[in-house]
């Protein structure tokens, strides 16, 4: 296969003064004119612009609340080239934004309910939502498209096409039988042009959704490296006892996809896997072409491959190019206060 690279070209830390420093970015997106970065914090309750050129924060959006331009716990953001959404966890809403020159939002829409929602995309007419919805007739859905200007929806993911099963009744049983539940149930999307591209977390196997005819095509190579994750005894028993501690270390075990990203040449899913002898999970990426055919997989770069309970890491697309932006989440030296870094990389062959 032909190699495909990560090239490092720029690494910036992020500055702020000791009383508003992000408490918990969830994760980033690029402002319309690409000179911000929007960072909801998930703990604050705000929305944290930083500069793109300096790393320092600029300005703060909302408070913590669920009143008029309050957020609870923001946790996912994306932008296009005009406005910026967010998925709230805690209002369990999605709001949008306008983004405001020279340096601001206003929040002109907002939605609900977002029902387990993880993940959330946008192209100039659409706010895609990974998130359970209920249908027609009853039938379940976990990812559905909101039309920015006049609110309406459209059903995209039916459930059991998430979870691989040829009908609902399969799909219900293997639910009912915690088959999907103790493994996990997130989702994660992105969408170019009219295209939707999901992934769920317990299965390498990409989804590609039209979303004007909403056919649905599926496609991904499960390499030497990936082991598809079952349900022990032990994390069955763990979930079944709501005994988080040891579903955690369960889950700590499992091969797991945990984004994809779309870009002008690329559609980029990441995986972590468990690395035996190092005795933590490292990150995988595929990169597939926009016919759907493997290109190549590497092992992430050091800095953003590792991830334990001290680091995180959230990555975005500059789009219309082939640059992956990634926010880096750790622990100082003393390990008493979280550090974050941006780290660009322009994607070579």
């Amino acid at each position: 296969m032909p190699a495909v690279q990560l090239q490092l070209m720029e690494k910036k830390s992020l500055i702020s003064d000791n009383n508003h420093f992000l408490q918990l970015g969830g994760s980033l997106c690029i402002s319309p004119d690409g000179n911000y970065y929007i960072i909801p914090d998930f703990k604050a309750g705000d929305i944290k612009i930083f500069s793109r050129e300096s790393g320092r924060l600029l300005k703060i959006e909302g408070r913590k609340g669920v009143g008029p331009n309050e957020l609870l716990m923001p946790f996912k953001c994306t932008a296009n080239e005009r406005y910026i959404a967010l998925l709230d966890l805690g209002l369990r809403r999605y709001f949008i934004y306008e983004f405001v020159k020279p340096i601001g939002l206003k929040r002109i829409d907002e939605g609900m309910p977002v029902d387990a929602g993880f993940d959330c995309a946008m192209n100039k007419g659409m706010l895609a939502l990974s998130s359970f919805i209920y249908g027609a007739h009853g039938k379940s859905y976990h990812a559905y498209g909101v039309n920015i200007k006049d609110k309406s929806i459209t059903y995209l993911l039916p459930s059991e096409i998430k979870y691989g099963y040829s009908s609902v009744d399969e799909y219900e049983s293997a639910y009912q039988g915690n088959d999907i539940v103790c493994i996990g149930i997130q989702g994660y999307c992105d969408i170019y042009n009219d295209l939707l591209y999901y992934v769920w977390e317990g299965d390498l196997r990409i989804i590609r959704v039209d979303t004007s005819t909403r056919g649905i095509i599926t496609f991904g190579k499960k390499t030497k490296n990936y082991t598809k994750p079952k349900v022990s005894s032990r994390l069955d028993r763990a979930y079944a006892n709501g005994d988080n501690v040891v579903r955690s270390e369960e889950r700590k075990k499992l091969t797991l996809v945990d984004d994809i990203n779309v870009s002008r040449n690329y559609i980029i899913l990441s995986y972590m896997k468990p690395d035996p002898y190092l005795g933590r999970r490292v990150r995988m990426l595929q990169f597939y072409g926009h016919d759907q055919k493997l290109i190549a997989e590497i092992r992430a770069p050091r800095e953003i491959s590792f991830n334990d309970e001290n680091e995180a890491i959230s990555m975005t697309i500059e789009k219309g190019k082939d640059r992956l932006i990634c926010m880096r989440r750790f622990l100082n030296k003393d390990e008493t206060d979280d550090l974050y870094e941006i780290l660009v990389y322009d994607i070579v062959k």
